[in-house]
């Protein structure tokens, strides 16, 4: 399928089409589907179809980390999230 791509059926140049058919030759099926919806998932960000998902913040005050632990890998992550923030001049 991807030998039919071409200058004359496609937005590509010569070197582009050269450059698509060798990298996507030796994915799956699987592979190439995933590939479509992620392509097609960036375009759909870029437009204005979707209102975002929250207005962004102008300044925010300090991290916030929530965590759920039961045997406290959790607690520990956010604990060394919390001090990475901090070296970073982030109140968390």
């Amino acid at each position: 399928m991807l030998q039919a791509l071409s200058t004359d059926n496609s937005p590509f140049d010569a070197e582009q089409v050269r450059q698509l058919q060798h990298s996507l030759a030796g994915l799956t099926t699987e592979q190439s589907q995933w590939l479509s919806g992620y392509l097609a998932g960036l375009h759909a960000a870029g437009t204005n179809n979707r209102p975002p998902l929250a207005p962004a913040p102008e300044a925010a005050a300090e991290l916030v980390i929530l965590y759920g632990s039961e045997t406290g890998n959790g607690q520990a992550i956010a604990a060394e999230l919390a001090a990475r923030a901090a070296e970073a001049g982030i109140g968390a």
